[in-house]
């Protein structure tokens, strides 16, 4: 009896031990479980408050992409020198006339003629409208070439007055009266000259069968000119030329003779 019951206690105190092992186990378990949740509480409660949610504004519709125009370079600017008038340039009317110039822009000679018997005068005028210069004014038949273009100015357009048929012809400088240094050159009424060969000195003008004022312009090759004579006509007399005088604008209302000596 003693050996069957003694197995029995042994199996009872073993049980009963592994019960209460159990139960340690069980506890400590639980123990985990429950600091584990305070903590991922503790973590979730340091987070912000998630903010309210704004819907963004409705914007216009973006428009249709279209194609790119095609991109063309801007000429470069020039400074290229208007090339001289090679040809003479002619204008032809009667009576009051404005004619706009368009293609003489460079330093020439301006003709013209007049075949009336009354008043004749020409001014020229820049592009702004200022008057450049009182170029003719004659009573009667008129001949004459007067230097243009020769100044800060350019021609832009002449006023003509007239009482009968007219022509004006804008020629180059290569079409210039030519007059050798030694040397002696007559004309009449206004005209421009060139000087050429030696250097010029002295200059005697025989200007008796004139009537009128004579004045007399010279120039130097960049065209910079200077007043040598302003006299009331018939005259008779001579004037210093400078030794860089190259051309000649001689007003006058008549025949004249020039004579020109040189250094």
């Amino acid at each position: 009896m003693a050996r069957k019951i003694f197995p029995i206690l042994l199996t009872t105190i073993f049980l009963t031990g592994c019960g209460s092992s159990v139960q340690a186990v069980q506890k400590d378990l639980v123990q985990t479980q429950t600091a584990a949740a305070d903590q991922t509480q503790v973590v979730i409660g340091t987070f912000p408050p998630l903010s309210t949610f704004t819907p963004l504004p409705i914007s216009s519709p973006i428009p249709t992409r279209t194609a790119r125009s095609t991109w063309t370079a801007l000429p470069s600017p020039t400074n290229a020198p208007v090339p001289p008038l090679e040809r003479p340039e002619t204008f032809g009317g009667s009576g009051n006339k404005t004619l706009h110039i368009r293609n003489v822009i460079n330093t020439c000679l301006l003709y013209a003629k007049y075949d009336g018997s009354g008043n004749f005068v020409i001014r020229s005028y820049d592009s702004n409208g200022n008057q450049i210069d009182l170029v003719v004014n004659a009573v009667g038949p008129y001949e004459g070439t007067h230097l243009a273009n020769y100044g800060p100015q350019t021609i832009d357009s002449l006023q003509v007055e007239s009482g009968g048929p007219w022509t004006i012809t804008f020629k180059p400088m290569s079409m210039i009266t030519s007059v050798s240094v030694p040397g002696k050159y007559s004309g009449k009424n206004d005209e421009t000259i060139q000087l050429d060969g030696g250097i010029p000195a002295v200059m005697h003008i025989d200007a008796r069968h004139d009537r009128k004022n004579l004045a007399i312009w010279s120039f130097d090759t960049s065209f910079a000119g200077k007043l040598i004579l302003d006299k009331t006509a018939p005259y008779t007399g001579q004037v210093n030329l400078s030794s860089k005088s190259s051309y000649l604008q001689i007003d006058a209302v008549g025949s004249w003779t020039l004579t020109i000596s040189g250094q």
